[in-house]
């Protein structure tokens, strides 16, 4: 587990989760209560970058295409739906 962005007030931390299939998650872990969410799969890739909105609701990250470029997502925390940014 590795930490890779927080909430502007620090209650949500997120982070990139390898299973030992070699999986990778994006999860969210409140400060306060230890409760953690499953937020996005990546299978075998991950994000180079994952950035928070200062509120806390969306995530920016971005994700392998089939070449060297990078799609961009934003994901709404609370209702669990990526959408594309950038696409190539």
């Amino acid at each position: 587990v590795r930490p890779v962005a927080w909430t502007a007030d620090g209650r949500r931390v997120f982070a990139l989760a390898t299973d030992a299939a070699r999986r990778v998650r994006l999860l969210s872990a409140d400060t306060a209560t230890g409760n953690v969410e499953r937020l996005a799969e990546f299978g075998f890739f991950q994000p180079y970058r994952v950035s928070v909105a200062p509120d806390g609701r969306t995530v920016a990250y971005d994700a392998p295409t089939a070449g060297a470029a990078r799609d961009i997502f934003l994901l709404d925390v609370q209702a669990g739906v990526a959408l594309p940014v950038v696409q190539h």
